[in-house]
């Protein structure tokens, strides 16, 4: 077995254990709905990781959780459909027998077929289209992960982020995903890791921050006002990147 393809192994294996470990979890009001993508989107996820989690990467980029338009459809974190099927080159169905039993009506499930559009996910993969051109160049150099792989809505169907949760279903959730994130980062040995918003990179920071350098980038949320700006612009993001390695003296390769 070689090193792209016992990787990509060991790190699917990581996450089938740790959403067979959160299925016993119950969250408490003000969550109403909970979906698993890495079990209805299994064989989108297996793709994806199985082609693009290569050894060559040295940068490690955590997003906090699936997003309703993105992951949520896709199993792809920040995976926007029309990215994944146009850029990533990804085709694939729904597990059927995964779905949740209970759906918001405002929250559908619909796989590549989802017609709205992630906007976190246009603005990452957009700055990372603009640097690399291809999927396949971009995955060379960093892979993208979700630290926790469900995604929570309240009884309007208003997405309810982990850091939202409150007492002991929080913390037991977050138990569980520091176990994953660990065994990735353990494994991957990333020179550095850029958690996507405050949240991903407190939870970086407390994980693995005795293992490699931990930095920040904004969020590329419609919640972040100052998102659409910094992301869309290449060298914004770019520079930020080699700055917060520099102050680490830690030297990377960009394109430009």
């Amino acid at each position: 077995m070689s090193s792209s393809t016992q990787g990509a192994e060991r790190l699917l294996e990581w996450e089938s254990t740790l959403v067979k470990d959160l299925r016993s979890l119950r969250f408490p009001p003000p969550v109403s709905y909970q979906y698993s993508p890495l079990e209805y989107a299994w064989p989108l996820h297996q793709e994806y990781v199985r082609r693009y989690f290569l050894p060559t990467a040295r940068i490690l980029f955590v997003g906090m959780n699936p997003g309703p338009f993105g992951m949520v459809q896709s199993g792809i974190p920040f995976g926007d459909v029309t990215t994944v099927k146009d850029w990533f080159h990804i085709r694939g169905e729904l597990r059927k027998e995964a779905l949740p039993k209970q759906v918001h009506p405002k929250r559908p499930i619909l796989g590549l077929l989802c017609p709205r559009k992630e906007v976190s996910g246009q603005r990452f993969w957009g700055w990372a289209r603009q640097g690399w051109t291809t999927s396949e160049n971009f995955f060379s150099w960093a892979f993208v992960y979700n630290y926790c792989p469900l995604s929570f809505m309240s009884s309007s169907g208003k997405n309810i982020t982990p850091d939202q949760l409150r007492g002991k279903s929080q913390s037991e959730l977050l138990d569980r995903c520091n176990i994953c994130l660990l065994q990735l980062v353990d494994w991957m040995r990333p020179v550095f890791v850029f958690g996507l918003g405050k949240f991903s990179y407190q939870v970086c920071c407390d994980v693995i921050g005795h293992i490699c350098a931990v930095g920040m980038l904004p969020h590329p949320s419609p919640a972040n006002p100052k998102s659409s700006r910094y992301w869309s612009q290449w060298s914004t993001v770019a520079n930020d990147i080699r700055e917060q390695c520099r102050q680490q003296n830690i030297h990377i390769e960009l394109p430009y």
